[in-house]
């Protein structure tokens, strides 16, 4: 009795332990980071006369070779260290994060999010151009190396040092979790959902994959990352320029619709910023990582003569991560309509089939057909084109009549197919008055209700009863009457359709659902492919991240590091991550603040390396190749 006490006291302590974690992670990336980054980004921009969209064209020029180095060979070339950054970046957040956006904050919520990259390419300047400024000899392999750690001690002094510790610590335990272990998890998870594919053995590849290209150090990774990272990019956003194209005339709607959200503060509840600006400016920090110091660690390995041109280079990451190929995600998944309530699945297509309804007589409802208004919203389908609920007043009628539907062929499809779900779903069409839809039991209470407001075309409600509720309805369908209450607020005609049992979707497999719609077998199969090899290239480059980082705390740390961090790979396709990755949350949010401290303080010396790079480069002193 006193062990299992003891362990259930293990898993109370476990679970508060998470609980604290989860608050402290979601205040730190609340309004200090979204606030600080803001700021940031608006001051570095300004400082530096918007020397991320001056230096668009230079920047590309940098990438094809046309200025590269020749006479020094101690690290990676500009192509490959962008390519390095990017392959941190763009990861599974750009699948999952972009779908965790909209389903949070909105569709206005990647308005933010682009707003955010634009501002972040000016912050990616400063630290990659710190980064090649202030680096050494690292780890005793003639490679060069830094990152802020580097840059806080050496730019700032070293009273700083405690900074600078703070921040390398923060660095290697946010790599393990952010970096490897969450990308593992949701690529492991994506297999086994799409190709029955068990999570070890996903984690068995990942992790001897991932050995072998870290055996090679930064050049390697750095030469993987320069093949992987631009192929997987130009393939996913191909593909959904594919799919704009084919339907470029509902394009326009999609715009309006990002646009229209984004301003609408108080959606999907609100606050001080409103959740479209909250989520989607933390969204993109977690896309691109602006402002975190990994794209520092990554260009402070490429061999260059100036600093300058490694901050010109990283500016693009924002762009090219979040500007197009969150982008595209975000596309899809509102050409799809799968955004509002419509994010909610019906993966098992358990449908109350609304011809077969018993309905009382002398009712003012009845089925009808063809008759169904049309439903034009561009981006959002809901009619069936096959039967409604239709409420049209008797004449002479002067109060509304209430709808009870037996739920029970609902509840009962859904019991046998065994799938999961944890919502009632309708939709009305056409204009109608508000109207009260209440889930009630087999006792006559009411479990749960929306309001259903008056709509010009379409609306989509839903009901979510707790999940005690949930459980009883569908391990027990027949246990007395389950019903959906459906009470107008006015006499006059109303149309409903499509009342289905659904499941709240969100992450990876939201997006995995908009891809489907459009590609069918292609798109289940699409997603989890590209989930792994985005997932691998993380891997890889976090592992680097946390070497560097290990080498600035203690040299002999290294070595059991890279042993930890790639046994962390396979864990983390097995576990249960909850607690890990809110620790690592905490710790990658907790990184980014000393180092924007350095940065801003170390912006006008950037301002005037800047302003030298230029005016060089206008004097003719650098010959293009």
């Amino acid at each position: 009795m006193r062990l299992i006490n003891r362990q259930a006291d293990r898993e109370v302590s476990m679970e508060e332990l998470n609980q604290v974690l989860t608050q402290a992670s979601n205040f730190v990336w609340s309004y200090i980071i979204v606030g600080l980054c803001l700021a940031g980004g608006i001051y570095t921009t300004l400082r530096l006369l918007f020397v991320q969209f001056r230096a668009v064209p230079h920047a590309l020029a940098l990438l094809r070779g046309k200025y590269e180095d020749t006479d020094s060979q101690d690290g990676i070339t500009t192509f490959q260290a962008l390519a390095t950054a990017l392959s941190g970046t763009t990861g599974i957040g750009t699948m999952a994060g972009v779908a965790i956006a909209i389903k949070l904050g909105g569709p206005g919520a990647i308005f933010w999010m682009w707003t955010m990259a634009l501002l972040g390419m000016a912050l990616k300047f400063v630290e990659a151009t710190l980064g090649s400024m202030y680096r050494g000899d690292i780890g005793g392999r003639h490679e060069m190396g830094g990152g802020p750690m580097y840059y806080i001690v050496k730019g700032l002094g070293e009273r700083w040092r405690p900074l600078a510790v703070f921040y390398a610590g923060c660095a290697a335990i946010a790599c393990i979790g952010a970096w490897n272990m969450f990308q593992a998890n949701q690529a492991a998870a994506n297999l086994e959902s799409a190709f029955n594919i068990p999570t070890w053995i996903t984690g068995a590849v990942l992790s001897i994959f991932a050995a072998l290209v870290l055996a090679g150090g930064i050049a390697r990774i750095g030469k993987v990352a320069a093949r992987l990272v631009p192929a997987m990019c130009i393939i996913y956003v191909t593909t959904v320029l594919g799919l704009c194209l084919w339907h470029i005339q509902q394009i326009p709607a999609v715009l309006i619709v990002i646009w229209e959200h984004a301003f609408d503060f108080q959606s999907a509840g609100g606050g001080v910023l409103g959740s479209a600006v909250l989520v989607g400016i933390r969204r993109a920090i977690f896309s691109n990582e602006a402002a975190t110091g990994s794209a520092a660690i990554a260009h402070a390995a490429a061999h260059t003569s100036h600093p300058v041109r490694q901050g010109i280079a990283a500016s693009l990451g924002p762009f090219i991560d979040t500007l197009m190929i969150c982008a595209a995600t975000a596309f899809v998944i509102l050409l799809s309509g799968y955004y509002g309530n419509e994010s909610y699945q019906n993966g098992s297509g358990t449908v109350l089939q609304l011809s077969e309804v018993e309905l009382p007589e002398n009712t003012s409802w009845h089925i009808g057909f063809s008759d169904m208004p049309d439903d034009n919203h561009p981006l959002q389908h809901f009619t069936s084109g096959g039967s409604a609920l239709v409420y049209r007043p008797l004449d002479g009628q002067s109060q509304p009549s209430i709808l009870e539907l037996d739920l029970a062929p609902l509840l009962r499809a859904q019991h046998d197919s065994k799938d999961t779900g944890n919502a009632i779903r309708f939709s009305t069409v056409g204009s109608v008055p508000s109207t009260q839809a209440e889930l009630i039991g087999p006792d006559g209470a009411v479990l749960a209700n929306t309001l259903v407001e008056a709509s010009p075309t379409w609306g989509s409600w839903i009901i979510v009863p707790e999940p005690q509720t949930w459980s009883r309805m569908i391990t027990e369908p027949d246990s007395g009457k389950w019903q959906l209450r459906l009470s107008p607020s006015a006499n006059r005609e109303i149309w409903i359709d499509r009342v289905e049992l659904v499941e709240d979707t969100n992450g990876i497999v939201l997006s995995s659902a908009a891809f489907a719609k459009f590609f069918g077998a292609f798109g289940n199969i699409f997603i989890p492919v590209a989930a792994l090899f985005f997932a691998y290239t993380t891997i890889l480059a976090g592992a680097y991240y946390g070497e560097v980082a290990c080498h600035f705390l203690r040299e002999s740390w290294v070595k059991p590091y890279l042993v930890l961090y790639i046994i962390s790979a396979f864990l983390g396709c097995v576990l249960d991550l909850d607690l890990v990755i809110n620790f690592s949350d905490l710790a990658l949010g907790l990184m980014t603040i000393p180092n924007l401290i350095a940065m801003m303080v170390l912006t006008p010396l950037v301002a005037r390396e800047t302003r030298s790079y230029f005016a060089a480069l206008k004097a003719g002193e650098f010959n293009g190749s």
